[in-house]
């Protein structure tokens, strides 16, 4: 049998002990009725089954399955133990990774070795003010550039306002199967916020405005699931 020798590869990791701890999870926080929190990491996502009770003990780790987190792979998707770590692989593919051995494969790189490459291309979901609404296709993130995959063209959305779009999408795709009126009216007032930004006080000022004054019509926050 042929013998062969893995090849010299340098990985992005970081590890990961709770939702938000990726670089790349861009969580934010949020306000329900118990307060503050913070969103669902984008890379590493929470951990729900409705067959596995949150209060399990994993069988890894022996945490409860409450502190796990999740991230969908090539294969399908992986359950993600506090501690473990997220590697990104050759072809921008995420995994975890156990600490045992992850230590015992991969080695720091120096910062003096590290050197500057193109990043590959990554999906980015951009608006292209040309095309509209949204841009069909894979749009990609080249040098640190936006381009359009329809028309290849510059004329785009600024990336924080794409960010924006993000997040509102990421809470209709999560939460916008929810039933109960007053759960759905929290899914589109949070959608508003993750829109807004800084401006959503403005914004519900100018919706609850009309004829009859300021308080012409009433905006309500709805009741978190």
């Amino acid at each position: 049998m042929s013998r062969f020798r893995k090849r010299a590869i340098v990985v992005e990791a970081s590890q990961w002990f709770k939702n938000g701890d990726h670089p790349e999870d861009d969580c934010r926080e949020l306000v329900g009725d118990d307060g503050p929190f913070l969103s669902e990491g984008r890379v590493v996502r929470e951990f729900r089954r409705p067959d596995v009770p949150g209060i399990d003990l994993c069988e890894h780790c022996g945490r409860k399955m409450d502190d796990h987190g999740w991230i969908d792979t090539l294969e399908g998707g992986h359950i993600v133990c506090p501690a473990d770590w997220i590697v990104t692989g050759v072809e921008n593919e995420r995994y975890p990774c156990k600490p045992g051995i992850f230590i015992k494969t991969y080695d720091p790189v120096p910062d003096d070795e590290v050197k500057e490459a193109e990043p590959a291309p990554v999906k980015m979901g951009v608006l292209c003010c040309v095309h509209g609404g949204s841009a069909a296709g894979d749009s990609f993130n080249t040098k640190g550039g936006l381009v359009c995959p329809q028309c290849y063209g510059e004329k785009l959305v600024p990336p924080e306002v794409c960010d924006r779009v993000a997040a509102a999408l990421d809470f209709a795709n999560r939460y916008g199967g929810t039933d109960g009126g007053h759960h759905k009216m929290w899914v589109i007032d949070q959608m508003i916020r993750a829109l807004t930004g800084e401006g959503y006080e403005d914004w519900v000022a100018e919706f609850c405005a009309g004829d009859d004054g300021p308080h012409t019509y009433s905006w309500s926050v709805g009741l978190a699931p």
